[in-house]
């Protein structure tokens, strides 16, 4: 191309989350390319995670997001004045509208990344199909799937075909533990005690991540395991009422709830077993810092989690109850053989599969070509 280009991500509040964590790990990679990015948070606040996005080096704005013509009439101008290459836009919500005022505003490449399984109905699902036919056939927008299972939603769902650009994660930030004393340390950090049997969940509080579904599974193991404990990494909407639950269920003092925290390393490498009851995911990646970190994995058999997950291979999955999960945590807390056997597959899985040099490269790789053929033509 011969000079910078300049990229602009559009995402929701920007928080510790799938695409803005892989997008801070990403940006030495994309500065290497001489591609100039810019993130837009479009969230009612801008986000905790927006101050860390930018002391790694990305340029930011803020436009909340508005159910009206003003705010297309701000966004747009915002686009004019900056004159972007490439808008890369990572959010379900709007996602038409953006890419229809990209298109307005001479935005040479629009891409659209689907971060999740959406599997709409009624009215919804034909609205979302009418709109991502007009975008892929009319706005020229290339959709990008995070991983196998959510581009074939897309197909079925949508009739959406999807490129795989797979996630990622940063193994020089998330690797196994190197010494003992490593796990004493963070332990000690949380306040857990030393022989404690852990569990961790890293995670907002929604309906989606169903924490609740841990909580009533932590009753019962509690009736086999005296010493569990369940550390709960995230903050959300919820998290009142997930604290309330937990004291009705008499388990709260069997809970830390941590709330967002800087370093998840630190909680995984405290823990025995990561534990993921979701409705459906993508592709999460704190299933693959887990997995990179060399904590074994159990999960609800669904969309997102079952495209990582193979069942006693790399980690376990069960039926969406939490008598299955509590079921799952025994077993592999009574078979340090398969735990062993599943973490080092997990290790292998990150390895092969999801590393950032990969698919970042292919991410660059994509935009690079998009704009060179544009100009082609």
């Amino acid at each position: 191309m011969g000079k910078k280009i300049s990229v602009l991500h559009i995402l929701n509040e920007l928080r510790y989350s799938g695409a803005e964590v892989m997008l801070k790990s990403a940006f030495a990679y994309f500065a290497g390319a001489d591609i100039k990015s810019t993130i837009l948070s479009t969230g009612e606040r801008q986000g905790d995670y927006a101050s860390i996005l930018e002391q790694i080096g990305y340029s930011k704005k803020h436009i909340p997001f508005r159910k009206n013509i003003q705010f297309l009439i701000e966004l747009g101008r915002y686009l004019r004045q900056n004159q972007f290459d490439v808008v890369h836009i990572h959010t379900e919500r709007a996602n038409f509208w953006y890419a229809l005022t990209a298109k307005g505003c001479g935005v040479k490449i629009i891409i659209r990344t689907v971060h999740s399984s959406f599997d709409f109905k009624d009215l919804l699902k034909l609205k979302r199909t009418v709109q991502r036919f007009i975008m892929r056939n009319c706005l020229k927008v290339i959709f990008i799937a995070i991983s196998e299972s959510v581009k074939t939603v897309e197909k079925n769902i949508f009739h959406n075909n999807c490129i795989i650009v797979r996630n990622w994660i940063d193994q020089e930030r998330f690797f196994p533990i190197k010494e003992k004393q490593e796990k004493v340390t963070a332990r000690i950090h949380f306040c857990i005690p030393a022989d404690a049997f852990v569990l961790v969940s890293i995670g907002a509080c929604r309906e989606v991540k169903n924490h609740e579904a841990i909580i009533d599974a932590l009753l019962t193991i509690y009736s086999k395991i005296e010493n569990i404990y369940y550390l709960h990494v995230g903050t959300g909407y919820l998290e009142k009422r997930e604290k309330h639950y937990a004291k009705a269920k008499g388990v709260d003092t069997k809970i830390d709830f941590v709330g967002q925290i800087d370093d998840v390393r630190q909680a995984l490498i405290a823990s025995d077993i990561f534990v993921m009851p979701s409705f459906y995911e993508g592709l999460c990646n704190t299933i693959l810092e887990s997995l990179a970190t060399g904590v074994s994995v159990i999960a609800y058999n669904v969309d997102g989690i079952n495209s990582v997950i193979q069942d006693g291979y790399n980690g376990l999955l069960c039926e969406t109850n939490s008598d299955q999960l509590a079921e799952a945590v025994l077993r592999l807390h009574d078979d340090e053989t398969l735990k062993n056997t599943i973490i080092r597959n997990g290790l292998n899985t990150v390895r092969e599969k999801y590393s950032v040099n990969e698919s970042v490269y292919k991410l660059i790789n994509l935009y690079l070509l998009s704009l060179k053929n544009k100009h082609d033509k």
